[in-house]
């Protein structure tokens, strides 16, 4: 796995996990923006790119654009760090 790929499946998995926490821990910043039903989606997209990464089946870059920033930049605050993260995952993503 080169250094690329390894930055982002890690990126990947910590977004998955930031996005587990606030749905187990109800965090009203972000369920105030955002359902759970929004973020389990999330989710899945981002475990199915990492499905895609462990089985060496990256998709070519012009279909590597899961639409998950479009969303955080058009509804989140600016503010909020998973927003950031998330954003930070799909562009690494997206540039491997």
């Amino acid at each position: 796995m080169n250094n690329k790929v390894k930055k982002t499946s890690q990126k990947i998995e910590c977004v998955i996990h930031e996005i587990d926490n606030v749905i187990i821990n109800n965090d009203p910043a972000i369920l105030s923006i955002s359902s759970t039903q929004q973020l389990t989606a999330f989710k899945m997209a981002f475990l199915g790119v990492l499905e895609k990464i462990k089985r060496d089946a990256i998709p070519p870059k012009n279909e590597r654009n899961l639409g998950i920033s479009n969303v955080i930049i058009d509804q989140w605050p600016f503010s909020l760090t998973l927003g950031r993260l998330i954003i930070e995952a799909e562009n690494l993503y997206r540039e491997m």
